[in-house]
This record gives structure tokens, sequence and C-alpha cells, in this order.
């Protein structure tokens, strides 16, 4: 393919990647392009992919590819952080933000690729230094040391994020609970082990100063070009980069800032102070945040993972790296349409007053999809290909938005009463498909080919997850 010989995989932790990989195995084979990926992700998945460790990985790999959610995107723009590696992102599962490509259109995709049929965008990143633990550096150490831990257990998925994000639109995965906190990074990008004094870190959403529950409010002076501007008396202080602007930031009242900007945006979450507003910087001017003396205990969260504690009388200086990373552009859907939606801009009262009872189903075949309309939005799309006379069902996605109502039931029934009608043998690879035709025997008299049948096992173990999310 004229340039890329190495193609790198990073993977969700949890959802299933195993056709997206096999689509990327297949690809590369053809064109005798070598498919790295890191040793405790690809070993989940049968495959030759060759594992490497992650330095290794970046250093020989021409692309990324980030299968999974926002939170993977974010994983694989910090392990290429300040390399002109491209990165696509591949969405498996509940829609994102960051992702460019949904799964059933990333063979397309990749041809794009070896056609040089795209763009590349640059992102900007922030990076800051952790503040040295001073003189409580014991306790301070004992709590930094395992951030995982921490985030995944009491902070990050119960009480953080329970009041913090609570639109409860991205905390599924844009910022916290899913993506971010269960080992999403326990690639080794940041367990150096020399604790967090010191050590810089970077984010492609945001750094954020939290209060930490049970102790006093986040008080932070804001400092910019070395003289202090406003103080705000908060939850948290976000510092934001425009990529970051439609997750935590936006919770927090802040503005929807284009991903082509170079900016930083400071927003307060749940302000107590009069000034509440938020403020956007230039990448030139220096921007950094004190911890006044009358906060309390501050978690510094650095893309929705706590990678350390800020104590009254701390500075974080806080860095703008603009180009940090470079990704993959189509320009089939814009920015905006995404953050349409994903945040229901048009107003989110009447999408919730939608009754599942109004949903109609219809086939979008140009698209190759079945789309359920819900208050003339689609809420999900169960997409299919056609093989000579059968028609195979592939993968079934519900906007988060629109979750629990049995949506995903009624793309399934409606596929299969439209093969019915029409006498079409139907296949299932979907898993969300097939855990629905063991609950619905009814239809299995249309369910026809090997695949179908080869699909069992694995379905068993995808099918209660699947119906799960969608």
């Amino acid at each position: 393919m004229g340039m890329i010989k190495v193609v790198g995989l990073v993977l969700h932790p949890r959802r299933d990647c195993g056709s997206a990989v096999d689509t990327i195995v297949n690809w590369a084979a053809e064109r005798g392009v070598t498919v790295l990926g890191l040793p405790d992700e690809i070993t989940r998945i049968a495959c030759s992919a060759v594992p490497v460790p992650a330095e290794e990985m970046v250093e020989r790999a021409g692309l990324l590819v980030s299968l999974g959610g926002d939170g993977t995107m974010l994983r694989t723009m910090r392990l290429v952080e300040g390399r002109k590696t491209p990165v696509l992102g591949v969405n498996v599962g509940r829609l994102g933000f960051l992702a460019e490509v949904d799964l059933p259109d990333l063979g397309e995709a990749l041809s794009a690729i070896d056609e040089h049929r795209y763009t590349v965008e640059s992102r900007t990143a922030v990076r800051t230094t952790l503040p040295a633990s001073g003189q409580n550096a014991g306790t301070q150490n004992a709590g930094t040391q395992n951030a995982a831990t921490q985030n995944a257990g009491t902070q990050g998925a119960g009480e953080h994020n329970a009041g913090k994000y609570s639109t409860g639109e991205h905390s599924t995965g844009e910022h916290s609970t899913g993506e971010h906190s269960t080992g999403e990074h326990s690639t080794g990008e940041h367990s150096t082990g020399e604790q967090s004094g010191g050590r810089e870190v970077s984010a492609f959403n945001d750094v954020a100063l939290v209060r930490v529950p049970g102790h006093g409010l986040a008080a932070v002076g804001i400092r910019v070009e070395g003289r202090s501007f406003v103080n705000y008396a908060a939850d948290a202080v976000i510092v934001s980069t425009p990529t970051g602007s439609t997750a935590y930031s936006f919770s927090a009242g802040g503005p929807i800032v284009s991903p082509n900007v170079e900016a930083l945006i400071v927003s307060a979450a749940a302000a107590h102070s009069s000034f509440n507003r938020s403020l956007v910087l230039d990448t030139t001017e220096q921007l950094a945040l004190d911890v006044l003396p009358t906060s309390g205990r501050l978690a510094i969260e650095v893309d929705g993972i706590i990678e350390g504690y800020a104590e009254p009388g701390s500075r974080l200086e806080i860095r703008p790296v603009p180009a940090a990373a470079q990704v993959i552009r189509f320009g089939r859907t814009s920015f905006y349409e995404r953050a349409r939606r994903k945040l229901r801009v048009e107003g989110s009262a009447q999408v919730g007053s939608a009754d599942p009872a109004d949903a109609v189903v219809v086939d979008s075949f140009e698209r190759q999809r079945y789309e359920v309309l819900l208050g003339g939005e689609v809420a999900g799309v169960l997409h299919y290909r056609r093989h000579g006379d059968r028609v195979e069902l592939l993968h079934t996605e519900v906007d988060q938005a629109f979750s629990g109502r049995g949506l995903a039931g009624r793309l399934a029934t409606a596929a299969l009463d439209d093969a019915r009608s029409r006498s079409t043998p139907v296949v299932a690879t979907c898993p969300f498909v097939i855990g629905y035709l063991e609950r619905h025997p009814e239809h299995t008299d249309i369910v026809t080919g090997p695949d179908a049948a080869q699909a069992g096992p694995e379905a068993a173990q995808a099918g209660p997850d699947a119906a799960h999310r969608a």
C-alpha cells in the first residue's frame, strides 16, 4: 500500500473486538503489512497480530488503529503523543465522539487509507507536572501509587461519577465509568514507579482538579501570563482541550469548541463562587492553577484517571502541546454532526419524552442498515449485508440516550419480519441478534447457514453482555 508497512492495534479492555481485528488482519495479510498489538490485549483474541511492548509498537507502526470507544482513543493518542503516526479511531459498541468510523465501515476505511483518500487533523494535548508530595510524602505516595485501583474503586467509579458527570450522556464512556477507570490504562504507560511527584502527564481531553469527597471544596486560583486572574470555588476546576470540550467541560457548562481550534478551556464544575464562566485561552498564553489555602485536598484527574493529589499551596503549570497527535478523518461526518448526535443539541427535553411505542423501523438500504427512528431521530441501527439471496445481520448499535427502551429488540424483530416477508434466509453474526433468537425461537426457521451455526459458542459468551448493552 505505498507507505504503511506496520499497523499497531489498541483494543478496548472488555468489548468484543474480534471481528474488527479479523478485518484488519485479513486486509494486512493481502498487502504484506505486519500487525502489532499489546501482549495483554491481543492474547484475548485468536489472531495473527504480533505481541510487542507499547514502546516498540509505537516506534514501528506507521498507523495505529484504536478499537473501542472514546477512552481507548484517548489512550491511543497518549501512546503516540508527539509523533506523526496517524491514529484511526474505530467505534466498537456505543456511539463515541472521537472515533472516525463505525465497525461496519472499517473495510471501506482501510481501502480509503490504501488509496490515500483521507485527511489528517492534529489534536492539541495538555501537559502538567504532578506536584511533589512535599512534607507528607509518605501518605501522598501511598495514595497515588495505585491510581488504577483508586480510580476503579472508591473514587472513580462510585462517588465521583455519581455526582460529577451527572448528565449521564458521557458518564458512560467519554469520561468515566466504563472506558476509563477499570484498566483501560493498564498498558504500563505510566506505571513508572517513581510516584507522582515530578512526573509529567498528558491529556487529550482534560486535566481536572477535583475535590475529594469528605474534604473541602476546590478553591483554585487561575493565573494567566504570571498574574492572578480569578479564583474559583467549585467541585472541580477543569482545563480542557478542544477535543475534551464535549466531555467533562461540557457538563460543567463549558462551550463546544471545534477540535480545529488551538486553545485551552478553563471551567469550574458546580461553581460556588460568583464567577462561574469558562475562560478560553490561546495556546501561547501561560496558564497555572494555584491550589488556594482555603482549598481541600484535590485529586488530579488526567483524562478521567486519578494520577495524583494536590494540597493547598500546590501550583500546577499547564502546558498546551499543539499537534500532539494526528487523527485520520474521511470527512464523512463532521465534528458538529457527531456533537449533535451525541449531545442531542436540538433540545433534550423532547428526546427524553419520546415514547418507545412510537418508534418506527425503516430499511435504509442505501446505507445497508435498518434504522429505528424515535422523535424523528435515528436512535439505533442494525447493519446488514446482502449475499446473493441471503441477508447477514452484522451489528446492532443503540444510541446511549435511548438505551434500555427495548429498541434493539425492535430492530431485530423488524429485520427478521422483513426477511420473512421476502422469504430471504438470514445469517446472524450480530451477538445481540443471536441472543435475541435464543429468546425468540419463533424466528429461527428463517435463520440459515454454516455461519449461523459456528457463531453459536462465541455468541453464548457475547449474548448476555450484548443484550445488556443494547
